[in-house]
C-alpha cells in the first residue's frame, strides 16, 4: 500500500483488489479506496486511487453485492461510531461510480462482521463505545443498489 494503515477492509472483485479506508498513523481515519489489479501470476499491480467515500472511517465493514461495493458503519475518529451505509458501482476496469447513501444500519457500530448470500447482507455483532459496549445481534437486509 502507499501508506501503512490498520483496521481497513479489503475485497477482491472482477480481477481487482480494493483496500478501503482504515486508520493511518499521523493521518487518522481515511476515506480513500485504493485499487490494484491482480496479475496472472497472483501478484498485484500498482495501487491507484479510486472514488473516496463521503466520510473517513476505520473499523467498518465492506461487502460486494450485485456489482456494488457497500461500506458500512465504523468509527470516524474520537470514538464516534457510524451507522451509515454507502454504496458505489464497481466497473469492469476497476474504477468506481459515485457513492450514494442507502438505508442506514439499525444502530451505530464498529469492529463488526458482514457477509453476503442470496442477495442479502448480514451484519453481525460488533461494538458501540457509547452504549452497551458489545453487540450480539444479527441484522439482515436486502439493500437497494446504486
Amino acid at each position: 500500500l502507499p501508506s501503512p494503515r490498520e483496521v481497513l477492509t479489503s475485497i477482491a472483485f472482477n480481477g481487482y483488489l480494493y483496500a478501503i479506508g482504515g486508520y493511518t498513523m499521523g493521518g487518522g481515519p481515511e476515506s480513500d479506496v485504493l485499487v490494484a489489479p491482480f496479475n496472472a501470476d497472483g501478484t498485484i499491480g500498482s495501487w491507484t486511487s479510486s472514488t473516496p467515500f463521503p466520510r473517513a472511517r476505520f473499523a467498518h465493514t465492506t461487502v460486494v453485492l450485485g456489482g456494488s461495493l457497500f461500506v458500512m458503519g465504523g468509527d470516524s475518529g474520537a470514538n464516534t461510531p457510524l451507522g451509515d451505509v454507502q454504496a458505489a458501482t464497481l466497473n469492469p476496469d476497476g474504477s468506481m461510480g459515485a457513492w450514494a447513501a442507502t438505508t442506514p444500519l439499525p444502530s451505530t457500530r464498529e469492529y463488526f462482521a458482514s457477509a453476503v448470500t442470496n442477495g442479502r447482507i448480514y451484519i453481525i455483532a460488533g461494538m458501540r463505545p457509547n452504549g452497551p459496549q458489545f453487540l450480539d445481534d444479527v441484522y439482515v437486509t436486502t439493500p437497494g443498489l446504486p
